[in-house]
């Protein structure tokens, strides 16, 4: 084992793994690999201190998943994914894409969000794009869905690219994320009114709502005639829509505006805080 330390690395008993001059700089081992700089180029080292991605790259990305993006700062940067064999070879490998790509974001259940022509899409572990570049933005995969927009309309996509909740939906105000899955259940719009889709697509609260947080702690908090209340998963009323404002449930505690008073409530409609002589809401 070894671990980080400034530009070298140490074993377990503080003894240094390689000559002290031998990298300018060091990041963490993952999986056998990590990322050194030699002559101000980056590459990717095995634990032995051998070259698998050559020092040749400005810019490189952390081993994750068994893979890396490295590449260097042209007239637009551009990088190449480089997959990192579970045994190391102990010699330099070839990219498995063009230098083609900008990364997005952290890996998601086995996609990569890239970049490439000012467009973004998905490759998997081994370089493949299987989603293709032709969206405007993309988000990260949970429960294998995530959202994507095309100019100003939004839908959700499986890891496949296949279409779940076609791209004709909107984002007109911020109520936490919307087009993300929580307990199963994503917050969609279209026209300024709101409604939840299950990992299918389907309306389990149709579009009627005139506001919504998405779900947390298995309940969600939703307007309606300018008034606030919870559903659960099934569309059901939990607490009834009487509230000026309201908030999500965090650590089973919600914020709630009542007749002008704040107070804190439970996920069973009890007063915790603030109650000024009220027990319960429901």
């Amino acid at each position: 084992d070894s671990a980080f330390f400034f530009g070298n690395y140490i074993d377990t008993l503080g003894n240094l793994l390689f000559p002290p001059d031998r990298f300018q700089r060091t990041r963490p081992y993952a999986d056998g690999y990590a990322a050194a700089m030699r002559y101000e180029r980056w590459g990717i080292i095995d634990r032995d201190g051998n070259e698998i991605v050559p020092f040749a790259f400005e810019n490189i990305t952390n081993p994750d998943h068994g893979v890396t993006l490295a590449g260097n700062n042209d007239d637009e940067p551009s990088m190449a994914l480089f997959v990192l064999p579970a045994q190391s070879p102990r010699r330099q490998i070839s990219p498995a894409t063009p230098f083609i790509y900008q990364p997005l974001a952290s890996i998601s259940e086995g996609r990569i969000g890239v970049l490439r022509d000012g467009k973004q899409g998905f490759l998997d572990l081994a370089g493949n794009e299987v989603i293709p570049c032709i969206y405007d933005e993309v988000g990260a995969f949970l429960r294998g869905r995530t959202m994507v927009r095309q100019g100003g309309l939004y839908g959700i996509i499986d890891t496949l690219g296949r279409t779940v909740l076609p791209i004709e939906y909107h984002s007109h105000a911020s109520r936490g994320i919307k087009y993300a899955y929580f307990d199963g259940l994503a917050l969609v719009e279209k026209d300024y009114r709101y409604g939840f889709v299950d990992l299918d697509g389907h309306f389990v609260v149709p579009l009627i709502l005139q506001s919504a947080y998405p779900f947390s702690e298995g309940i969600a908090a939703v307007q309606k005639d300018g008034l606030w209340g919870y559903i659960d998963s099934t569309g059901n009323l939990t607490l009834p829509i009487i509230f000026d404002r309201a908030s999500p449930f965090l650590y089973q505690r919600a914020d709630v505006t009542f007749q002008g008073r704040h107070m804190k409530i439970a996920p069973d409609g009890h007063c915790v805080a603030n109650c000024n002589g009220i027990i319960s809401f429901k």
